[in-house]
């Protein structure tokens, strides 16, 4: 049997289902720790373990979870604590989850200790880390020792290519988190473009690259004429950056936008609810897990050109690409998707097709192989 732990942001829907599907399909494993890591999860101490379980019930299905998943709450990268972990629960694979930190943490540990992990990287953007000296070498050295990678883009896995030596690489699909289609009204969630206020949402501002994107949603808020046209602008963090976004953002005396600073992810979920229309501004990135969740809500996305998804999303067909900086230019996009209903429909239509090819189970196919192999060794 097999017992695997798990380096993640447990505050994270794609933890929480990706824990859900390893202890449910793959009957190989034994055991699954996770081990919480990131400072601004809801978890903070052993105490608090209910908040998380209580979370996971929300996000994963809805049955309880296995026996054989157990929670730890709040490494904040405590290399110490998770080597005591991995020397009790002596895992058969210590699993990094989406983020370099993570990483970084399962690298040190399984070296020291001398056990395999892999490194999936859904979501990520590899280009931004290897720009910034810390994290290029932190990246190359997770990517080196890991035995297997999984990337969601071909770009990814041309980096994970160049910077690994001998490794198993896996190219997959992003997920969906496992939602059927059949849960989807294509009518029901076209009826919610039918009002006379389209509303933005400018998604997940990450807290150093929000002074790059600012300028451009300035500009957006400033020139956007159009009085029915609303931006919610999401930026994850209550940085000085953010305030002193808002504090430009006033000056210009406009009531089109509203800007949510460090939301849960109940709030951004409603957010996407009451949403029309899903904006990126970015410059470099990787491939969002939020835009998967805008498609699952029926928004219609506008996208930065420079964002790696052209292999699944279309021009035209699911999605409109635009130059964050040209303010105009997305102007002129949002006026075009709310003049055009069956438009509207059409890339609807088209977009829950779209989330029929990102299977969960295809996304973790080759980590549940190399899971099943072992237990057969």
């Amino acid at each position: 049997m097999i017992k695997i732990i798990i380096f993640a942001d447990c505050k994270s829907a794609h933890t929480a289902r990706y824990v859900d599907v390893l202890a449910r399909e793959i009957f190989a494993v034994d055991e699954i720790l996770v081990l919480n890591t990131r400072n601004e999860s809801a978890v903070r101490n052993d105490v608090k373990i209910v908040n998380l379980l209580a979370f996971y019930k929300k996000v994963a299905r809805p049955e309880k979870l296995p026996d054989k998943v157990l929670f730890y709450a709040s490494m904040c990268f405590a290399f110490f604590k998770a080597a005591y972990l991995i020397r009790k629960y002596k895992p058969a694979y210590v699993h990094a989850l989406r983020l370099q930190y993570e990483g970084y943490l399962a690298n040190l540990v399984s070296y020291v200790h001398k056990t395999k992990y892999v490194y999936s990287i859904w979501g990520q953007d590899l280009i931004a880390y290897m720009l910034r000296p810390g994290h290029s070498l932190m990246l190359r050295a997770i990517l080196k020792r890991a035995s297997v990678v999984i990337a969601d883009t071909w770009r990814d896995y041309y980096i994970v290519a160049a910077n690994s030596k001998k490794r198993v690489r896996a190219y997959v699909m992003p997920a969906n988190y496992g939602v059927e289609l059949k849960e989807y009204d294509i009518n029901g969630l076209a009826q919610k473009h039918g009002d006379d206020e389209v509303r933005v949402i400018n998604v997940r501002y990450p807290g150093d690259t929000f002074y790059t994107k600012a300028a451009d949603m300035l500009g957006l808020i400033e020139r956007t004429e159009d009085k029915n046209v609303k931006y919610l602008i999401d930026t994850k963090v209550a940085n000085k950056a953010a305030f002193m976004f808002k504090k430009q953002a006033d000056k210009l005396n406009k009531k089109n936008y509203e800007l949510y600073l460090d939301n849960t992810r109940a709030e951004f979920l409603e957010l996407l609810k009451k949403s029309h229309i899903y904006l990126s501004l970015t410059y470099i990135d990787g491939f969002p897990i939020s835009l998967i969740e805008a498609v699952q809500h029926g928004l219609i996305p506008v996208l930065s050109k420079y964002m790696p998804v052209r292999e699944y999303f279309i021009e035209g067909e699911n999605c409109f690409y635009v130059d964050p900086a040209d303010t105009d230019e997305i102007i002129r996009m949002i006026a075009y998707i709310k003049s055009a209903p069956e438009l509207r429909k059409r890339m609807l239509k088209n977009n829950i097709e779209l989330l029929g090819k990102f299977q969960y189970m295809k996304n973790i196919s080759v980590l549940k192989e190399i899971l099943v192999a072992d237990s057969r060794e």
